[in-house]
């Protein structure tokens, strides 16, 4: 005769637990990298104004110089929501929603590969009232230098690109002023 093994419901709901939760995490995965950029910028606009200006997912070629357009993959309010950021050179830049809140008026996004020469690549957008009515614009991210690249040297690219479309942005708010 076969023996049967049995095991306890306890036991039995603890390794569906387990396995669930493993699920969870694996479902969710943000890379985080070792090196960390935070630069902002204020302007003179209302946060709900600036927010609907830059909060939608898909919207960063309307205030940054070096993207040339943007193609939605996705509605852009949900995890997985996909963007493909064409550059002023053609390249193609895919970029991945990890959250988006439009109630903290702020966004996290992956991107999942780049010619610049870093990775795991994990950004977050947000805009926030400051002490004058106006707004801080606020880009936060982490990632890896690739093989053979100084972090600094890294860093450096990170914060250029950034603040390319902060002063794109301190133009053209300025002009509406």
């Amino acid at each position: 005769m076969k023996a049967v093994k049995t095991i306890s419901i306890r036991h039995w709901l603890k390794r569906k637990i387990a396995f669930l939760f493993t699920g969870i995490v694996f479902t969710f995965p943000v890379f985080a990298g070792d090196i960390s950029v935070s630069e902002s910028v204020e302007l003179d606009v209302k946060p709900a104004g600036l927010w609907a200006f830059i909060g939608e997912y898909n919207s960063l070629y309307r205030w940054h110089p070096n993207v040339k357009s943007s193609v939605l993959v996705g509605d852009g309010t949900r995890q997985g929501d996909m963007r493909l950021l064409i550059l002023l050179d053609g390249t193609v830049i895919p970029n991945e929603l990890v959250e988006m809140d439009n109630q903290k008026m702020s966004y996290t996004y992956k991107s999942l590969s780049s010619t610049m020469p870093i990775t795991d690549y994990v950004g977050t957008v947000s805009v926030s009232e400051n002490a004058k009515g106006g707004s801080t614009l606020t880009w936060v991210s982490t990632f890896n230098a690739n093989e053979g690249v100084k972090p600094e040297d890294a860093q450096k690219l990170v914060i250029d690109i950034y603040w390319a479309g902060y002063n794109y942005l301190k133009e053209l708010f300025h002009k509406n002023n």
